[in-house]
């Protein structure tokens, strides 16, 4: 009887990705491929969140957190771009094929659900502000752009310019998705919004022309769910009952003016914090060693969990993926 040889094989190790290992990518640069509002605000809130970021890193759970914006902005994007001419379910029924990046990993129960929750939300806000379709002239609608502040290349995407009839003031809008509003505090903190500033900054150095201010548009995340046993045909009704009975709950918006000066020192604190980041940026080149983008445990927790807390916590990144780009939300920088 012949023999049967079984060849031996050697498994192969899978490497372990670990957090400690990560620099800066070879190719990227502040002053040639620059940064984003986000990526700035991933820094200033957490350096090792930054350089995560920045490695193209997330967690794909993620997605579920924001589901419900993103979608609210595709349909925006789409409405104030073309108006009214589409309706605003038609608009959503091409969202799940124009978006595979944003919608991995959510299921498809859920995901239809956050759809259907967006629909009835938007159609209301249409009722809500009639004049956005009449009297206001939109123009740059998910606007990209890139522009040099100091030395550095700052990208940028607007959600929206615009001006009324008579043309005296140009305004940016920005449109914002939240579950929980406290309407004093917020109040306060837009007069310094890094965001608004940023963007302000950027379309005014980009254009060539002075911005009034920004119109922050908030449409509510509605917290009420389907009660147990409620067919979940009834829960639509009584969810557009309520955004009927209480719009201001649901819909509310904020103009706020930004002067020179405070837009003077926007800039000079923005140039300030990215030689901040081109720093660390060299030395962690030279040195090999990412310390300098230190955890801040500060911003693990709150009103939301960090999507790394499981890196930071654990070293290494097994239940993450890397976007193909680092501006995903950008479609004109291929980076």
């Amino acid at each position: 009887m012949n023999k049967i040889k079984i060849k031996k094989t050697k498994a192969k190790k899978i490497k372990i990705k670990r957090v400690k290992d990560l620099g800066i990518p070879d190719d990227y640069s502040l002053q040639k491929i620059g940064i984003t509002q986000s990526l700035i605000s991933c820094y200033v809130g957490c350096p090792r969140m930054f350089l995560l970021c920045l490695n193209r890193y997330y967690n794909i759970d993620s997605n579920k957190k924001f589901s419900f914006g993103n979608i609210v902005h595709f349909c925006f994007d789409n409405i104030y771009s073309n108006g009214l001419k589409e309706k605003v379910i038609k608009v959503l029924s091409r969202y799940k094929k124009e978006n595979n990046e944003k919608i991995r990993g959510i299921d498809e129960s859920d995901l239809q659900y956050d759809i259907n929750v967006a629909q009835i939300v938007i159609e209301e806000y249409i009722k809500r502000y009639p004049e956005d379709f009449k009297s206001k002239i939109f123009t740059d609608v998910e606007k990209e752009g890139s522009v040099m502040l100091d030395k550095f290349k700052l990208n940028y995407k607007i959600d929206g310019k615009f001006t009324n009839k008579k043309k005296t003031e140009k305004w940016l809008k920005e449109h914002k998705t939240k579950g929980r509003i406290t309407e004093e505090s917020l109040m306060q903190v837009l007069t310094f919004d890094f965001q608004n500033l940023i963007y302000t900054i950027c379309e005014e150095l980009s254009c060539n022309e002075e911005l009034t201010g920004v119109l922050y548009n908030i449409v509510r995340n509605p917290q009420i769910k389907p009660k147990k046993k409620e067919l979940i045909e009834n829960f639509y009704k009584r969810l557009r009952k309520d955004i009927k009975d209480r719009p201001e709950f649901y819909f509310i918006r904020f103009e706020i003016p930004y002067t020179k000066k405070s837009k003077n020192e926007a800039t000079e604190e923005v140039i300030s914090i990215l030689k901040e980041i081109d720093y660390k940026i060299n030395e962690c080149r030279k040195t090999g060693k990412n310390h300098m983008f230190y955890k801040n445990s500060n911003n693990c927790t709150g009103l939301y969990t960090c999507n790394f807390l499981e890196a930071c916590s654990s070293g290494v990144l097994t239940n993450y993926e890397q976007k193909e780009k680092l501006f995903s939300e950008l479609k004109t920088i291929n980076y």
